[in-house]
């Protein structure tokens, strides 16, 4: 027979409300360790209950201080000699491939194959994103705005002569000078690593023989 303990003492012992611990318990998914009638729960023992509550309650997508802090309760029990059983998901993210079978138990060809097909359903999900204009490809981001920056580049090049024949009584020293702060502007853009994060886009930049142009 393990300790007794309060229903709010266990749900923050596991990291959770005791409103959802005792949710769990009426409906019959938590049965370890607790008791109950009219609706009132008691919990007879503490690390039962734990244990079970470990074992069947989803936690993949639950805050990373909840896992941690399962992971400490879980720990605990281990200790004791009650270890709980994890989740199939629990199981496959923490396995590792390698070797005749893993450390908790599971060969590794289930293991790749449960990976490979997680793996695919993360690349359809990814792939219906990217069609509703969720996502975009880094190249093309990188493509677009190497074409906005040369686009750029050809007018502010084109500015010092059109400044000449615009202001005719612009003198020759201003006319070079204002190219001169043009083309300062334009290496020192070069300069920046505005694009060198997006890493290379292919065709971009390149002529028929694949050089840098």
């Amino acid at each position: 027979m393990g300790t007794p303990c309060s229903l709010r003492d266990l749900a923050k012992r596991l990291g959770t409300s005791h409103v959802a611990l005792r949710r769990l318990v009426l409906a019959g998914t938590i049965t370890s360790g607790v008791r109950h009638e009219g609706g009132k729960v008691e919990v007879t023992d503490g690390d039962a209950a734990a244990k079970d509550w470990l074992e069947k309650v989803d936690r993949s997508r639950a805050p990373a201080y909840v896992r941690e802090n399962a992971d400490r309760v879980a720990a605990e029990i281990a200790s004791k000699g009650g270890r709980p059983k994890k989740l199939p998901e629990q199981e496959i993210a923490g396995a590792e491939i390698g070797g005749e079978e893993n450390p908790i138990g599971i060969p590794p060809l289930a293991v790749s194959a449960a990976k490979e097909k997680y793996y695919r359903a993360e690349k359809a999900r990814m792939d219906v994103v990217t069609r509703a204009g969720g996502l975009v490809e880094r190249a093309r981001v990188r493509q677009v705005l190497e074409g906005a920056f040369r686009a750029c580049r050809t007018k502010l090049l084109g500015l010092p002569p059109r400044l000449r024949q615009e202001l005719p009584h612009l003198s020759a020293a201003d006319a070079e000078l204002v190219e001169r702060l043009v083309r300062e502007a334009l290496e020192d853009l070069a300069d920046s690593s505005v694009l060198a994060d997006l890493g290379p886009a292919a065709g971009v930049g390149e002529d028929e023989g694949g050089a840098e142009a």
